[in-house]
C-alpha cells in the first residue's frame, strides 16, 4: 500500500497482509479516511468496483475485465494497528462492475457518528 506522509511530504511502499491475494487485486472504487477519536489514527473504508488479475489494469470504461464487487462486505483499515478487517454490511444485492462512483462521509455532531 502506498502511504503518504503529508507533513514530511514522503511517500513510502508499505508491505500489508489481508487485502485481496497474490492474483487478484481491486480497482475502480473509492478509499475514504474516518478520523479516530483525539485526532490519532482512524480506518480507511475501502469500496472497490472491480475485482481482476492482478497486472491487469483497465483503462477505460468499456473495458471493465474481472469480476464485479458486492457491497456485503467492506474492508477497514486500521491506521494505528495497520490491519485489514473485511465488515460484513447490511447490503443484500448483486456483485455488479461500478465505475466513476463516489462516496461521502459526513460526521453527524448529534449522534458522533460518520455516515
Amino acid at each position: 500500500m502506498l502511504v503518504y506522509d503529508n507533513k514530511t511530504k514522503t511517500l513510502r511502499n508499505e508491505t500489508i497482509d489481508g487485502y485481496g491475494t497474490e492474483a487478484y487485486g481491486y480497482q475502480r472504487g473509492t478509499l475514504d479516511w474516518i478520523p479516530g477519536k483525539g485526532g490519532k489514527g482512524g480506518l480507511l473504508i475501502s469500496l472497490m468496483g472491480v475485482r481482476s488479475l492482478m497486472g491487469r489494469a483497465n483503462t477505460t470504461d468499456d473495458d471493465l475485465g474481472g469480476e464485479g464487487v458486492s457491497f456485503t462486505h467492506v474492508m477497514l483499515y486500521d491506521l494505528e494497528g495497520k490491519r485489514w478487517y473485511n465488515q460484513s454490511t447490511d447490503y443484500r444485492g448483486e456483485p455488479i462492475k461500478r465505475t466513476r462512483f463516489c462516496t461521502a462521509l459526513v460526521y453527524d455532531d448529534e449522534r458522533d457518528v460518520y455516515e
